[in-house]
C-alpha cells in the first residue's frame, strides 16, 4: 500500500513547461533561435528550437541641415548676371528664388537681369533643399548706363607743338579740345596732334602739360581764347568735313 501511494504521488506531481535559453542570454533586438525544453519533476525533455523576436527601437535619423545660399554677380551697364553657388551638406538644393531689388523675380538656378535705371540694388537669393529647409543670402549691386559715345563726324583739328628758337618738336605734350566734343590727345614724336572724326560744331584748342607734368612756357599764340597756359586757338565752326589746321603752339624750354 505504501509503494502504491508513492507512485500515485509521483504521477500526480505538477507538470511545468518552460523555455531555457542555451547560449543566447543577451536580449538583442532582432530574431534568434533558442533551445526549448520541457521539464518535469523527475525528467527533462528537449522539445526543439524556438525563434524569439525582440523588437528593435526605431532608428533616429540626424536632423536635416539647411542649405547654404551663395551667388556671384557680374554687371555691365544696366544688366547683371547672377551665378548660383549654393550647397547642401546632407542633400541637394531643389529650388531657387531670386528677388532683384526692383520688383523683378526669377526661379531659375542662374539668371541674368536688366535694370531699368542706374542705382544700387539689393539682390536676395533663397534656396530650398529636398527636405524643405531654406537658406537665404543677399548682396548689393550697382548698375549704371554705359558711357555715351560721342557722335562721329568727318571734321578735324590739327597742329604742332615745338620750340620757338630751335624748332625742336615737343613729343608727348597734352592738347585739350573743348566745345561740341571734349577730348585730349598727345603730340607724336614730330610734335603733331590730330583730332579726327569730329561732328559738326564749334571747338577750341588749348595747350596742356608736358609728358612729365611740366608746364609750358608758351610764346605763341599771343591772342585767342583763354587757356590755362596762354591763349589758345578757336573757336572753330566746323561742318561737312572741314579741317582747322596750323594751330601751332610755340614754346621756350618748359
Amino acid at each position: 500500500m505504501r509503494v502504491l501511494m508513492v507512485l500515485c504521488a509521483l504521477v500526480a506531481a505538477p507538470f511545468v513547461a518552460g523555455v531555457s535559453q542555451g547560449g543566447h542570454d543577451a536580449q538583442q533586438c532582432g530574431s534568434d533561435w533558442h533551445a526549448q525544453h520541457q521539464t518535469h519533476a523527475n525528467n527533462g525533455k528537449h522539445l526543439g528550437w524556438a525563434k524569439q523576436v525582440v523588437p528593435c527601437p526605431p532608428v533616429q535619423s540626424p536632423p536635416n541641415q539647411p542649405p547654404t545660399a551663395s551667388f556671384s554677380a557680374s554687371c555691365n551697364g544696366l544688366s547683371c548676371g547672377f551665378t548660383d553657388a549654393s550647397s547642401d551638406l546632407d542633400g541637394l538644393v531643389a529650388s531657387w528664388s531670386w528677388a532683384f531689388g526692383d520688383a523683378g523675380t526669377a526661379t531659375t538656378q542662374s539668371v541674368s537681369h536688366a535694370y531699368g535705371a542706374a542705382g544700387t540694388y539689393t539682390v536676395q537669393l533663397t534656396v530650398t533643399d529636398n527636405q524643405g529647409a531654406t537658406g537665404t543670402t543677399s548682396q548689393s549691386v550697382t548698375v549704371q548706363p554705359p558711357p555715351t559715345q560721342p557722335p562721329q563726324g568727318t571734321n578735324a583739328v590739327t597742329g604742332n607743338v615745338f620750340n620757338l628758337i630751335t624748332f625742336a618738336p615737343y613729343d608727348g605734350w597734352s592738347i585739350e579740345l573743348t566745345g561740341t566734343v571734349n577730348a585730349t590727345v598727345k603730340t607724336d614724336p614730330s610734335g603733331t596732334y590730330v583730332f579726327n572724326g569730329l561732328p559738326d560744331g564749334t571747338y577750341t584748342v588749348c595747350q596742356g602739360l608736358g609728358p612729365l607734368g611740366q608746364q609750358p612756357t608758351q610764346k605763341s599764340p599771343t591772342m585767342g581764347p583763354t587757356c590755362p597756359f596762354g591763349p589758345g586757338f578757336g573757336p572753330f565752326a566746323l561742318s561737312g568735313g572741314s579741317v582747322a589746321d596750323f594751330n601751332n603752339f610755340r614754346n621756350t624750354a618748359p
